[in-house]
């Protein structure tokens, strides 16, 4: 993942970015909106971004990554999911 300042974008408004897929332009719109400066008239929009990497307007963030959770529906299911690892519950206690 990327980063302007301390905003992350994801992964997929880049490929939309580099792969000139439908909703580019918005995405070419997001970045400009977080303070970016455009894509020169006639510059690749990969390159673009590539330039904003050079000039480390665009920086590489590492994410921490999203929690999974299972929640078996039936039995069968428990009994297969007894083999899956378990971790406590990630909550965030209140001060004491």
């Amino acid at each position: 993942m990327l980063r302007v300042g301390t905003r992350t974008i994801s992964d997929r408004t880049l490929s939309k970015i580099r792969l000139r897929e439908r909703g580019m332009d918005g995405a070419i719109d997001q970045l400009v909106r977080l303070g970016l400066p455009g894509p020169g008239l006639r510059e690749d929009p990969a390159a673009w971004l590539r330039r904003l990497q050079t000039e480390q307007l665009l920086t590489r963030h590492r994410h921490a990554g999203l929690y999974t959770y299972c929640f078996e529906l039936t039995r069968d299911a428990r009994r297969r999911g007894l083999t899956l690892p378990r971790l406590p519950y990630p909550k965030i206690l209140p001060a004491a």
